[in-house]
């Protein structure tokens, strides 16, 4: 087991019961058995991918981001109550690109969804605008 020392964390980050006691934390192989207790008694819809061995870091896994993208279409009074925050965003990078002091002749929404960039974006900015949404089941 390993003993925390006020070497190691100095005393002022540790409360005073803690830091004139010998705390110790639980050894490494009883957090891997609750890191795969908590992991294994949960659905996984992140992003992120363990990559194995011998491929490539996958920041995002595609398949899983589909996935989400489609659970988000089949639940369409749940996925639009965070519109708000979506429209809010849209909005942000629309006024980003008012200081672009340029005309685009195309802007792309990658991951369009129901069009957030497409309500907020005028059409002093770009002459076309192209949304691209991974997920068939998007509105």
């Amino acid at each position: 087991m390993l003993k925390i020392s006020q070497k190691v964390l100095g005393s002022s980050l540790l409360p005073r019961s803690i830091s004139n006691s010998s705390f110790k934390l639980p050894s490494s192989h009883v957090i891997t058995a609750l890191k795969k207790s908590v992991s294994n008694s949960c659905v996984n819809y992140s992003s992120y991918s363990e990559p194995d061995q011998s491929s490539t870091y996958l920041v995002f896994d595609r398949k899983i981001k589909k996935l989400q993208k489609d659970r988000a279409a089949r639940n369409v009074d749940t996925s639009r109550q965070v519109d708000y925050l979506k429209d809010e965003v849209a909005n942000r990078i629309v006024d980003r690109l008012l200081d672009i002091k340029r005309r685009f002749n195309t802007v792309v929404e990658v991951g369009a969804g129901c069009g957030h960039i497409a309500k907020a974006i005028d059409s002093d900015i770009a002459d076309k605008l192209i949304m691209c949404e991974n997920s068939s089941k998007s509105a």
